[in-house]
């Protein structure tokens, strides 16, 4: 575990701001990917710059993502006094004025950016490139984010507008989510969590997420998270107006023979510009 902030830790601090931020990040192998890195270092000099309490925990070595984010949490409740925990998973890439604008609505107990899958939506770029044939190739490695299974809308609701603004979501993914310090205390006082011990460690832990088989399918922390906050009253929040880069190993396959079978023209062909995504970039 590694524990980083500015100035002395703000649970000793008597000038300590009244918006603060935990940033929570469970890492398994202890690495984390540039984009992440470049994110949450422009995102702590936003937070100097407005005034805004920073400070940062790295979970590695932790093969249990449910462990790992309740031994975050658990560390949040216990050894700090920020009004806010903000997990960041360490292969996302964001801009920090997004992510800080979820701080913008106080009411709101649990925010969640509404994050892609590590994976292409191959369908959504087809289809794109024949709606749109004079698009600039440049960008369409941008438009085919997967975000199926990634979050969910509320019973009955089919349709959401897509904007800066927040959603009202049944669960979402928790690679950057918002969680007021005030939500998870009442939990804990509601009597919503088990606490369990770990080999090694000298204090039990808080059970605010677990993954499993219920009610006949397979959930993951997540979503139990999202259930428990729903449970205690809480309103989840979708941010989906934000570029989000997830990082992860990618394989690039040549097939000349399928090249050629199914594309008309110069297999040679002068290398499109990339134009660097926002998300990667403070």
């Amino acid at each position: 575990m590694d524990t980083w902030g500015v100035g002395p830790r703000w649970e000793k601090n008597p000038l300590m701001p009244p918006v603060s931020l935990f940033i929570a990040t469970p890492a398994y192998g202890g690495i984390v990917n540039t984009s992440y890195h470049r994110s949450v270092m422009a995102l702590r000099a936003l937070c100097d710059e407005r005034g805004i309490g920073f400070e940062g925990s790295i979970i590695d070595g932790c093969s249990m993502i449910t462990h790992a984010r309740n031994w975050l949490t658990t560390l949040f409740l216990r050894t700090t006094a920020h009004s806010h925990m903000l997990f960041i998973d360490a292969d996302m890439g964001f801009l920090a004025d997004d992510v800080l604008s979820m701080l913008d609505y106080p009411d709101h107990e649990v925010s969640a950016v509404l994050c892609p899958k590590r994976e292409y939506n191959w369908t959504i770029i087809r289809d794109t490139v024949r709606q749109t044939p004079d698009i600039d190739p440049a960008v369409l490695a941008n438009l085919g984010g997967q975000y199926t299974g990634m979050f969910n809308l509320p019973p009955g609701v089919n349709a959401m507008t897509v904007g800066r603004g927040p959603i009202e979501v049944a669960s979402a993914g928790t690679g950057i989510m918002l969680v007021a310090r005030t939500f998870l205390e009442r939990v804990v006082e509601e009597g919503g969590v088990e606490t369990y011990d770990f080999p090694g460690l000298d204090q039990p832990f808080l059970e605010f997420f677990r993954a499993g088989v219920f009610d006949g399918g397979l959930q993951g922390e997540d979503v139990w998270f999202c259930n428990l906050a729903r449970k205690h009253g809480a309103t989840i929040h979708g941010f989906p107006g934000f570029p989000i880069t997830h990082s992860g190993m990618h394989s690039f396959i040549g097939d000349l023979p399928g090249i050629v079978a199914h594309y008309d023209g110069p297999v040679q062909t002068p290398a499109a510009p990339v134009k660097p995504r926002p998300s990667v970039s403070g």
